[in-house]
């Protein structure tokens, strides 16, 4: 700086040029941290909203697998469908979560004492509820599950609204398999 710099003199003590480049300074630095937002922001929505889900079990439909509150974390590219995956779907307008018991090419049949068939086999389960169809659903029994659909039921029968109330349910209302569950309470 020269000797009779005007800028020396400012008020405050501070040159003219220091609080410039101070303003610079700590907008860049906003600019920065809006960015890291910005591209966090879009991290969680993709991993969050096109690779995995979130949802919380509103129904014992699930029970003693899932309680009513608990989270589950979803993946939603899941892939083939295989016999045993809980999966998170859509039907009449609402989100269920079920146990796939039947896939393509299945024929599924329940008696009337509450034996569940698959091909023509009884299917042992780990379930102490009867497995009884709802007849005001109006399905028929036995009950050909097509190329692109699944055939789901809740572990809970007696609470579970399931393919017994609306058919074998299409692949692509499969919005993911069940990864995860964070239980809130009681175990």
């Amino acid at each position: 700086m020269r000797k009779n710099d005007p800028r020396k003199n400012a008020p405050g003590g501070v040159t003219a040029g220091e609080g410039t480049e101070e303003n610079q300074s700590v907008l860049r630095a906003l600019t920065r941290l809006v960015i890291k937002l910005l591209l966090a922001g879009a991290f969680l929505y993709l991993l969050f909203g096109c690779l995995f889900g979130l949802a919380v079990v509103d129904s014992n439909g699930m029970y003693p697998a899932l309680h009513s509150g608990d989270i589950i974390l979803f993946f939603r590219m899941g892939g083939a469908l295989r016999e045993g995956d809980v999966v998170v779907y859509q039907a009449q307008s609402q989100r269920h979560i079920g146990r796939v018991l039947a896939t393509a090419g299945d024929t599924v049949d329940i008696d009337g004492s509450g034996a569940l068939y698959i091909n023509g086999t009884l299917k042992q389960e780990l379930v102490y509820y009867s497995t009884l169809p709802k007849e005001e659903s109006g399905a028929e029994y036995p009950l050909a599950v097509g190329g692109d659909e699944v055939y789901i039921l809740g572990d809970l029968r007696t609470a579970a609204t399931d393919s017994r109330d609306f058919g074998a349910v299409r692949t692509g209302s499969v919005t993911g398999k069940v990864l995860a569950v964070l239980r809130l309470r009681g175990f």
